[in-house]
């Protein structure tokens, strides 16, 4: 399947994503092609935004695109809308969301109207007939989700219900998809029976295809299977805390009573054996008087002194001495001092010696006097939540590297040198300073790519990045903005004969031939230079006026460098 094309995957509805190699969080946009009533589904980020554009425009002109659907407000569904809109120009383009998303999207700067779906009977029907019905999915995984439905095909969008995490990525689901699904929905579904309303109403669709933000897309024979294993996981790492604080208020009602105690043992054990999390109510001395059976399971004889009455920490910790420290503060200790609910993390090692992160939950319990007797203690273990948020987190960072820096080089992109230059002018306006942009184009590279290849070619620009940033400060940036052209920004400029040191430093730097393997390939450059405050005061001025600067450079011989404001003279 070739990814590098649009995908009808059913009649006129396209997938228009992009495939990262050894990314197991694949983003899905989705095109409905519809004349010039187009609908644009998940956009996504800047991350995907060319390929974006590239695949939808071998389906339909971009002018024709009149919806854009945001099923909530994430930024690797969101963050590009601002340049698509600028790209489609279209005034009656709406943004079609959730009216609990509509204060969030805003961030983003969009500048279309919002076409509130619950203000519009949870229906899009444009004047060509084309209908989307709309199913509200509160909290799966934020307050306004929604899902979309599109009754001709049997189409359900559905955001990030049905995503999965693959490290093998298969662009249709196979009947092991579950399996990738867990991992995603556990950490980003907020509890089972909120999860299991949403998937009762999207049950009742006649569906065909499921095409998620996430993961593979979905055939109509996995699906009935599917619903109904997502219906048994157990997901929501921090929803179960209002289950469990309810648990615990019954515990401390029925603790306090002195009445029927047998009869209030066994419904107490009734009650916390329903909660998943491990739950204790621990004594000041350390021994447990009632556990529920996932604290139970971690019981091993061979860390337990007497068998009759364990300890807290001998039972969750696996060791013969009270918690201490700043990785496993005592929660009992903590009640004691503060008469209070405490909340503390443990960082331990599990029974096969594996890190372990669990979130502990200490209640008190009061006697008469108005003093703690023993604490009710819940552990939520939450090493799976933190290792999924650590991944994720590690790969927004490597995507947000990839997006501002250029592979070949490393240096920055056109992007961020926009922003740097735009943050360096506003630096220089502060502190009454100057500064210079230089817009810089090598003389005789294509010779060397047609010579020696461009191996050598890159070669060369590796080479010439290199030597850019060692005549250059660590205050000043320096971007590559494509094929042989950099662009440096030189900060706290004091006066002209500054930059021209700087200047004739970087043209010899230049000129200086290169080796590779055992042949000497030379080029020079035509540097253009504009200063702020004399050339301009914003950042398109600047760059423009640098480059007009740089062919005058080019028109007189290259190898040279011209100032903007003499060109002008």
């Amino acid at each position: 399947m070739d990814f590098t094309q649009a995908i009808e995957i059913t009649p006129k509805i396209y997938w228009v994503g992009s495939y990262l190699d050894n990314d197991p969080f694949q983003c899905h946009p989705y095109l409905i092609e519809n004349g010039n009533e187009s609908i644009l589904i998940d956009p996504g980020s800047m991350l995907e935004f060319e390929s974006l554009i590239a695949k939808t425009r071998r389906v339909t002109e971009l002018k024709n695109i009149k919806y854009i659907i945001l099923h909530h407000q994430d930024p690797d569904l969101c963050a590009a809308v601002p340049e698509i809109e600028k790209l489609i120009d279209r005034d009656d383009l709406q943004i079609v969301t959730h009216s609990r998303m509509t204060v969030l999207i805003k961030h983003y700067l969009t500048t279309s109207p919002f076409y509130v779906i619950d203000q519009n009977n949870l229906k899009l029907v444009t004047n060509s007939g084309f209908r989307l019905d709309f199913i509200t999915t509160p909290y799966c995984h934020s307050p306004g989700a929604f899902v979309s439905y599109e009754p001709k095909n049997k189409i359900l969008f559905s955001s990030d219900i049905f995503g999965g995490l693959e490290e093998s990525w298969e662009f249709f689901a196979t009947k092991n998809y579950f399996e990738q699904a867990k991992a995603f929905h556990a950490s980003y579904m907020p509890g089972r029976d909120i999860f299991n309303y949403t998937l009762r109403k999207i049950e009742q669709l006649d569906i065909d295809l499921i095409a998620p933000q996430h993961g593979s897309i979905i055939k109509k024979e996995f699906i009935p299977q599917l619903i109904e294993d997502m219906k048994n996981l157990q997901c929501g790492l921090y929803i179960d805390r209002k289950y469990n604080n309810e648990l615990l208020n019954v515990i401390e009602q029925l603790e306090q009573s002195q009445q029927a105690l047998k009869k209030q043992q066994q419904f107490l054990q009734g009650v916390v054996d329903g909660s998943a999390d491990p739950m204790m109510v621990i004594n000041r001395d350390y021994t447990i008087s009632l556990m529920n059976n996932a604290a139970k399971s971690s019981i091993h004889s061979a860390f337990i002194a007497d068998i009759k009455n364990p300890k807290c920490y001998e039972v969750s910790h696996h060791r013969n001495q009270p918690c201490t420290g700043k990785n496993n503060p005592c929660p009992l200790k903590m009640v004691i001092e503060q008469k209070q609910v405490v909340q503390v993390t443990h960082n331990h090692p599990s029974i096969n010696g594996e890190s372990q992160f669990v979130e502990l939950s200490a209640k008190p319990l009061l006697d008469d006097k108005g003093e703690v007797y023993a604490i009710i203690e819940s552990a939520h273990d939450i090493t799976l939540h933190r290792k999924n948020h650590l991944q994720l987190s590690e790969q927004k960072q490597a995507s947000d590297y990839k997006a501002n820096h250029d592979q070949l080089t490393g240096l920055p992109t056109r992007a961020l040198l926009l922003d740097r230059l735009q943050q360096s002018i506003k630096q220089a306006k502060r502190n009454n300073n100057k500064l210079a942009v230089m817009f810089i184009d090598l003389d005789n590279f294509k010779p060397i790519n047609d010579a020696l290849g461009h191996h050598a070619g890159d070669t060369v620009l590796q080479e010439i990045a290199r030597r850019l940033q060692k005549v250059l400060r660590q205050v000043d940036t320096v971007a590559r903005i494509g094929g042989d052209e950099f662009i440096i920004v030189f900060n706290s400029l004091k006066q002209h004969q500054d930059i021209i040191e700087v200047v004739d430093k970087l043209i010899q730097s230049i000129k200086t031939p290169i080796n590779i393997h055992g042949k000497k390939a030379s080029v020079t450059s035509s540097i253009g230079i504009s200063i702020y405050p004399d050339d301009g005061l914003e950042t398109d001025e600047l760059l423009q006026n640098a480059d007009s600067a740089m062919y005058q450079a080019k028109a007189r011989g290259r190898d040279n460098y011209q100032f903007f404001k003499l060109n002008n003279l």
